[in-house]
């Protein structure tokens, strides 16, 4: 079973508004009805005790149809059977209405009778009582449907956006999970290139993957991360680059400070850095330029291109998962283009939340 929803404000204002001004407002219609029918009476006039019965009656039969039809959503919600459910409450509130009209339209017609009034209880009197039973019935059972429409519309429209942020979050949640095994694969491969060249320099990277792991556990889960912090986690990650590559790569930045106040998804640079090295030569005399420059609310991140020969076409999957990380963000993607002999990604820089 669907569990009811919390009201929202607006559904709370709506409901007090139905309750409480719309039987009023029709009260106040019967009361001016009943009054220009009384112009023709001798004496002419409404009693105190009649108008505040007939006021009364509307709000004891609206508060009805309200009570009934929040039982009938848990026995016979409409989605199990409109016509069912239209007949069964008409027939409960209708039966209701027209006892609780004759219930208070009799006693007050027979003190008038022993008060003298030269009238009589006669069976056109509770057939118009009745109909007038009837029609406050169906008026309210119409509103009150109109009113359970628009509540289930909301409730309907508020939990397909809760699921769909469930559904974003989890595939969120798998983009980040693919960039953590990812990285570590590239890691362990830079390490492992070093072992038998240079064990003294391998157990320095050890060192430095080690500092580079504590950012990933501490922020590789997390949507955002200061765009501060990820350049740090750079500087840490071109070390364990320049171990393999020496001064083949060079990381140029020009970010123009405010890097505390700005974000991305964390680990964006490092994924852009690991593409240009892994489809570019890096070799020294020849180095491998990576500049990453700040454009307002963008960070562009360019390389030359310097194809690697023999080099096997990748999946892209590094710029798939940062463009698909942003669009569950932001609903902005990356921007991707390659020039005759440059190959640029820009990415934008979101407001900081810490």
């Amino acid at each position: 079973m669907r569990r009811p929803m919390t009201p929202t404000p607006r559904q709370r204002l709506l409901d007090w508004t139905v309750r409480l001004l719309v039987p009023l407002l029709l009260a106040g219609i019967a009361v001016l009805t009943f009054w220009v029918a009384s112009l023709f009476d001798e004496p002419p006039g409404l009693s105190l005790p009649v108008i505040g019965v007939l006021v009364a009656f509307v709000f004891v039969i609206a508060e009805g149809v309200r009570l009934l039809s929040r039982r009938l959503d848990r026995r016979l919600p409409w989605r199990d059977g409109a016509l069912r459910r239209t007949l069964a409450q008409l027939a409960v509130t209708v039966a209701l209405s027209i006892a609780l009209a004759l219930l208070a339209y009799v006693p007050l017609k027979l003190q008038e009778i022993r008060q003298g009034a030269h009238d009589e209880l006669a069976w056109p009197h509770l057939l118009l009582t009745a109909a007038i039973a009837l029609g406050f019935a169906l008026a309210l059972n119409a509103l009150q449907a109109v009113t359970d429409f628009y509540r289930g519309w909301q409730q309907a429209r508020i939990e397909a956006e809760q699921l769909k942020e469930v559904a974003l979050r989890a595939e969120l949640d798998a983009l980040k999970a693919q960039v953590n095994p990812h990285f570590l694969f590239n890691s362990l491969n830079a390490l492992y290139g070093l072992i038998d060249e240079d064990p003294r320099r391998a157990r320095a990277l050890v060192l430095e993957l080690s500092d580079v792991f504590r950012y990933v556990l501490a922020h590789g889960h997390g949507d955002l991360v200061p765009l501060a912090r990820e350049l740090e986690f750079l500087d840490a990650y071109a070390a364990l680059l320049a171990a393999r590559h020496g001064d083949g790569l060079v990381i140029e930045r020009a970010t123009g400070g405010a890097e505390a106040h700005l974000a991305l998804p964390p680990m964006t640079l490092q994924l852009l850095v690991e593409n240009a090295v892994k489809h570019n030569r890096v070799e020294p005399g020849d180095g491998l330029v990576v500049r990453i420059v700040r454009d307002g609310d963008t960070l562009e991140v360019s390389n030359p291109l310097k194809p690697r020969r023999g080099a096997a076409t990748g999946a892209g999957t590094g710029l798939r998962n940062i463009d698909q990380r942003y669009r569950l963000l932001c609903l902005r993607g990356v921007q991707v283009r390659r020039e005759s002999d440059r190959f640029i990604v820009r990415v934008p820089l979101l407001p900081c939340s810490h």
